[in-house]
């Protein structure tokens, strides 16, 4: 039993050395808007070699949520194989409550790889009952 463990462990570098470093993830900013409000998500690829494949953004990323548009993808490169992707997107919601965004997923040399999904609070505004 020690043999196995003793060989396991002798294995896990090589183990962590084959994995190609590529990651995504998504950030919401802000997370939290009133009704008709901006936010923009921000999903960052790094890439060392493989390209991306991005997936289709439409009109809406769920039935709470909508696109008001998608920027141009920004480049940075960090090395001389290895880069980072940035895509941004603007969205909305016209509906009070939180509104799960569903992860993102992206293909890099054959592999998917996916984004943690994000939370949306849209707030109402107050009403004033005197008027």
């Amino acid at each position: 039993m020690k043999a196995r463990f003793a060989i396991g462990l002798s294995a896990w570098p090589m183990l962590l050395h084959a994995q190609d470093a590529s990651s995504v993830r998504a950030s919401l900013e802000p997370q939290r808007i009133r009704i008709g409000e901006h936010a923009v998500i921000s999903i960052t690829a790094r890439a060392d070699g493989p390209t991306f494949q991005w997936p289709a953004i439409g009109d809406s990323l769920n039935a709470h949520v909508e696109v008001i548009g998608s920027a141009e993808l920004d480049t940075v490169t960090v090395g001389a194989d290895a880069s980072t992707l940035v895509r941004r997107i603007t969205i909305t919601s016209f509906d009070t409550g939180y509104w799960a965004i569903p992860p993102f997923v992206l293909k890099a040399g054959g592999k998917s790889l996916e984004t943690e999904p994000l939370l949306l609070q849209v707030d109402g505004f107050p009403v004033d009952a005197a008027s």
